[in-house]
């Protein structure tokens, strides 16, 4: 039996296309590892942790039809769905490299399958950064209660930055107390002596200016958290709207081990959308 020549530049355009799979399934596991890594985020992943069923328009529909798969993660599915895609390309590759055929055909076919390829490889590269950038940089948060009215309001969308090594005064923050997260104004940072008194907010002696809060006044009805000297962990948050806010006047001091980001843009609704003003 007469053993098949595979010419340079069939072996060339085959290697090419075990390239762009390898590259393909890197960024894949990239994609879960980070998220197995640091699952601190998780909870602000909405995208990628969103189901069938809270898919708008079509989530109902789903949940009637296809019940099996109403509770899993639509972006997770089509990344195992890109990846069975690719599959099939390579083992097609294979087989056309060691088949009898003008070489013009087979590169042709080859140069066919590695460009389907190249697109499912790009998808999972952006969907890579995307997975990186969400679990350690930027996170997207949706503002929940009215505790921040009137600078944010309900079903707010609003972009997050994790680091917090700059927080100060005014700065808006997203903060986890025991089961909850809250998005407060922060009034007080570490070493501060705190004191709430006739209608105004204290630090170290002088009244702190608040304009973003249009003359609404801070009372407080007693307690220690009231008058008190923040720790060099501690930091001291409120809410815009003092009338109707769980801040630290309650649940005293925060830590920043508690802090989840610093809110710096509003996505949603377009009207206020751009970044956070202090």
């Amino acid at each position: 039996m007469e053993e098949t020549v595979i010419s340079k530049p069939v072996k060339k355009a085959t290697r090419k296309i075990t390239r762009t799979w390898i590259k393909t399934v890197l960024f894949l596991s990239v994609m879960f590892v980070a998220e197995w890594l640091a699952p601190r985020y998780a909870p602000f992943n909405t995208l990628r942790h969103t189901t069938f069923s809270e898919l708008p328009w079509v989530g109902a529909y789903v949940s009637e039809t296809v019940p099996l798969i109403e509770d899993l993660s639509f972006y997770y599915t089509l990344v195992v769905l890109f990846t069975l895609l690719i599959i099939p390309g390579l083992f097609k590759a294979q087989s056309i490299m060691n088949r009898p055929m003008n070489e013009k055909k087979q590169l042709r076919k080859l140069r066919r399958i590695h460009s389907r390829m190249d697109y499912v490889q790009f998808a999972a590269f952006i969907g890579m950064v995307y997975v990186l950038v969400n679990t350690f940089f930027i996170s997207l948060a949706n503002v929940s209660g009215s505790s921040m009215n009137d600078n944010f309001f309900d079903q707010d969308d609003v972009i997050i930055v994790h680091a917090i090594d700059s927080i100060t005064y005014g700065d808006v923050v997203v903060v986890q107390v025991e089961s909850e997260y809250f998005l407060k104004r922060v009034v007080g940072l570490p070493g501060d002596q705190i004191f709430i008194d006739d209608g105004d907010v204290f630090v170290n002696g002088d009244a702190l200016e608040e304009p973003y809060l249009n003359g609404t006044e801070t009372l407080c009805f007693g307690g220690s958290n009231c008058n008190l000297t923040l720790s060099d962990s501690q930091y001291y948050v409120l809410g815009d709207n003092r009338n109707n806010s769980t801040d630290s006047r309650s649940i005293g001091a925060v830590e920043s081990s508690d802090f989840f980001g610093h809110v710096v843009f509003i996505l949603r609704p377009f009207e206020r959308f751009g970044p956070v003003q202090p």
